[in-house]
């Protein structure tokens, strides 16, 4: 078979969407967390509109439209690069016409430091051991000191890691076969390719690893355990962060070996020691990068038997990978040090003896810098740290676009949301430049000349290929709408509608009252700007707004798309960052069909509470 080499740059196989992916520490925001244990209640009265489809795991919102998702599955089923971006430029307006999530804001990014940390590389901090790579430190003990204001849960696995805090440590001790650099762009760490190289008829890839790498124990890394890796993601007993659900659309054999009596996953073929070849049963626009992007694991650090994953599962707490550093302490209220991996053999000086997180407390960010208890801190954007931060001549500073936004989602199948009209007429109705003016103004004195708010066209991916642009605003496709804040077009959608006001000034259409459930996270910075700015306008709009302040596990529980009770809410904020080019966010947008039964399907999820109720109970909760 004729095969062919592809570059990172022009290969749309390449590209990346990362939906967990790296997050800021700072305190404005919320991450999704696409492993949360889904909370199922059942409202007496409540009916699942649409019973015969499955949404798709991050599809919160649950939007249901056929054109959409027909063209979500047009766009990622093709390695036609040209193709696949025009379908998503359609997507992307279709999108906006729906609008079932709503962009509130995206941001830079300033990483800040002491002058004696040198030759950091410019972001995202999210990949630790890219940033350190030819970094030097001028201390004693020649370590980098980094502060977060919020915890760890301990979860050092590149298969269960969820939060952006464990994320930073895994990405220190684990490595990919390629990775992604500031600029979204791929370069090979464990493989030894510039990229791997892909069949003419896009239906396998082989990657080609470098000889002579280790794992921390000493142990050879080879194509076994990159077969293994992903042994383990396909095990009936996997659900964890790593595209659970995704690679069985495409590897061959993988579901054989996930529902069924194969005794391996037949498309990964280990060639020889350094050459693994994946072999699909389909076309898919991510399906190269979603590999090439997973830590290797050792396939000799814990036994492993099919169906049960053993202490691959259980002790998160004990990574071992082949980076360059190696864990060496851990404490939830303290936070995690890191010391030099002695068997890295990769790329990259790393002549930073010790890595420490440090867990500081919000609001001491800047004072903790310039005392010297922290000498870096990482991924910032709040205006009263980087305003008086980049005037101060002890420390020194870097910048880069963040690929992230924070969004609104409209619940789409119960109360007054569903109708579409009231999802526009809401988002005309949010203020969002308002609020990005306000949220990311700088402080009197100590205004900086850094840019560090802006108000996306659209909730979509800012550096996909070929629709990034739509979402800066960079360029425009037809039928794209951009909810630019007025009130009168508001006023008018609803009119239009039939949404009339009462004399208690309430709309209401067909007896239902214009009553607006908006679910949010305590402690919130977002959420305490911009929730009395939209209480005042969406009021002025006719609307009743009710806000419910919750935890951050009961919020995500609440808005699982698998959680059939969909009536305990209409909009809730969260925040989400991407990694790489991809277009494919039909995670966030689709469906598929699904067969069985309503009643089959909630009793699946009781049954599937019972077995969480029982973990808990044996204290074998992560929390």
């Amino acid at each position: 078979m004729k095969s062919r080499k592809l570059t990172a740059g022009l290969a749309l196989v390449l590209a990346a969407s990362s939906l967990v992916g790296c997050s800021s520490g700072t305190t404005d925001e919320t991450t999704t967390d696409e492993t949360a244990t889904d909370s199922v209640e059942h409202t007496e009265g409540w009916t699942n509109p649409y019973p015969d489809v499955q949404f798709r795991g991050s599809n919160y919102a649950n939007i249901k439209d056929d054109e959409l998702n027909k063209l979500f599955n047009e766009g990622v089923e093709t390695t036609d690069k040209a193709k696949s971006i025009a379908t998503f430029r359609k997507v992307f307006a279709k999108s906006t016409e729906l609008v079932p999530y709503l962009a509130i804001y995206g941001n830079n990014m300033v990483n800040i430091y002491s002058k004696d940390i040198t030759d950091v590389e410019t972001g995202p901090v999210c990949n630790w051991s890219k940033a350190l790579a030819n970094a030097k430190s001028a201390n004693a003990d020649n370590s980098i000191i980094s502060g977060i204001t919020s915890g760890f849960n301990g979860v050092f696995s590149p298969l269960y890691a969820t939060t952006a805090n464990d994320q930073y440590v895994v990405n220190m001790i684990y490595q990919p076969l390629y990775d992604y650099n500031a600029d979204s762009e791929l370069y090979p760490v464990l493989a030894a390719d510039e990229a791997p190289t892909l069949a003419e008829d896009g239906m396998s890839v082989t990657y080609h690893l470098k000889e002579g790498q280790k794992f921390s124990d000493g142990s050879d890394l080879d194509a076994n355990d990159v077969k293994f890796t992903f042994t383990l993601l396909a095990d009936p007993d996997y659900a964890g962060s790593v595209n659970d659900g995704i690679f069985n659309d495409y590897i061959e054999g993988w579901k054989e070996y996930q529902t069924g009596d194969a005794e391996e996953v037949t498309g990964i073929v280990v060639e020889d020691p350094y050459t693994v070849t994946f072999k699909f049963s389909g076309e898919n626009c991510d399906a190269v990068n979603n590999i090439s992007t997973v830590g290797i694991l050792s396939d000799t650090q814990y036994e492993y038997t099919k169906g049960d994953l053993g202490d691959y599962k259980n002790k998160n707490d004990e990574p071992m990978g082949s980076g360059p550093y190696v864990l060496n302490s851990f404490d939830k209220s303290v936070g995690v040090s890191l010391v030099k991996n002695p068997e890295y053999t990769g790329d990259g000086a790393y002549s930073i003896e010790k890595v420490i997180i440090k867990i500081i407390a919000s609001g001491t960010e800047l004072s903790a810098l310039q005392s010297g208890d922290i000498n870096y801190l990482a991924e910032n954007f709040e205006p009263g740290v980087v305003g008086p931060a980049v005037k101060d001549e002890n420390l020194a500073y870097d910048t880069y676009f963040r690929a992230a936004e924070g969004y609104f989602t409209f619940n789409c199948v119960d109360g007054a949301t569903q109708d579409v009209a009231v999802r526009q007429a809401l988002a005309y109705a949010t203020d969002r430049q308002g609020f990005v003016d306000a949220y990311y103004a700088y402080p009197e004195g100590d205004e900086a000349d850094i840019a560090l708010g802006y108000v996306p066209v659209a909730f979509w991916s800012p550096v996909a290929e070929g629709t990034g642009v739509l979402t800066t605003g960079e360029e425009t496709e037809d039928g794209v709408v951009n909810y630019t804040f007025d009130m009168d077009k508001a006023n008018k959608i609803l009119d239009d509608a039939g949404w009339v006001k009462g004399d208690d000034g309430i709309r209401e259409k067909d007896g239902q009252k214009l009553e607006i459930k908006f679910l949010a996270s305590a402690d919130n910075t977002v959420i305490e700007m911009i929730l009395p700015m939209i209480k005042k306008t969406w009021g002025d709009l006719g609307a009743d707004v009710k806000e419910s302040v919750v935890d951050w596990t009961t919020l995500s529980d609440t808005v699982s798309s698998d959680n059939l009770d969909r009536s305990g809410w209409n909009v809730f904020f969260m925040a989400l960052s991407f990694t790489g080019l991809s277009n494919n966010l039909r995670d966030v947008f689709g469906f598929i069909e699904n067969t069985s039964s309503e009643e089959e399907k909630v009793e699946e999820n009781d049954e599937a509470d019972v077995e969480a109720e029982d973990k808990d109970a044996e204290g074998d909760s992560n929390d």
